[in-house]
């Protein structure tokens, strides 16, 4: 490393006595045009090695998420089925990109790789209604996450439906055992009013005459 380099690296440090050495060695003006170049060879460096893994990532994702595969949403809040109906894509975005996909200041437009999914409803075997039915879904923070093995909402994106269908029927026993106490709890209750109107709707005020009054008395006094 010439003494020039040593000037730039310098430069760049957090310690004060470098950076100022560095500035007694050579105009500031000159480092910096040099760190700027620096940066920008490095970003383009990394736009370039980004777009390479995009492409192997790719075809890794297509082998592994081909269509008609059943996932959960990349986002963890979906509780949805989510069926992958078309071939997985490189395509630019705004947000849900994968941790470290962009980390070196660049600004510009940035990619990830996405599949269109038909969201199936959580009661049923069937799409949602209307446009609830269509989403898209990360495939490359799918993909991450399931080689990281870490913490998530569900232990895999890619759904077992072995152990799909022993969850649900677990769920739905629970929910079915709970909905018929409930029913039969408020069946009681609904019985009770159902007397009581029928008591209500027969009761005529009018029958309490002086005749009826007189078998009373003659009854029980």
């Amino acid at each position: 490393m010439d003494i020039f380099e040593k000037a730039v690296k310098w430069y760049q440090s957090n310690n004060l006595g470098k950076r100022e050495a560095a500035l007694e060695l050579f105009p500031e003006e000159k480092l910096k045009k040099e760190v700027d170049r620096f940066r920008e060879k490095v970003r383009k460096e990394k736009l370039e090695a980004r777009e390479e893994q995009l492409k192997k990532t790719l075809e890794r994702c297509k082998k592994l998420f081909p269509i008609g595969t059943p996932m959960w949403s990349d986002d963890g809040t979906d509780n949805c089925v989510n069926i992958v109906v078309s071939e997985p894509y490189i395509t630019e975005t705004e947000y849900r990109l994968p941790d470290g996909a962009y980390d070196y200041g660049y600004t510009g437009p940035k990619k990830t790789i996405m599949a269109k999914t038909i969201r199936i409803g959580t009661r049923s075997n069937e799409p949602l209604e209307g446009n609830w039915k269509y989403d898209t879904i990360n495939l490359e923070i799918c993909l991450n996450r399931m080689e990281a093995k870490t913490t998530w909402v569900h232990r895999d994106h890619i759904i077992n439906l072995k152990e799909y269908y022993k969850c649900k029927n677990e769920d739905k026993a629970t929910r079915v055992k709970w909905l018929k106490e409930t029913i039969n709890q408020q069946q009681t209750v609904l019985n009770g009013h159902i007397k009581e109107l029928n008591e209500l709707e027969a009761y005529k005020p009018e029958g309490l005459t002086k005749e009826l009054i007189s078998e009373i008395v003659k009854k029980y006094a």
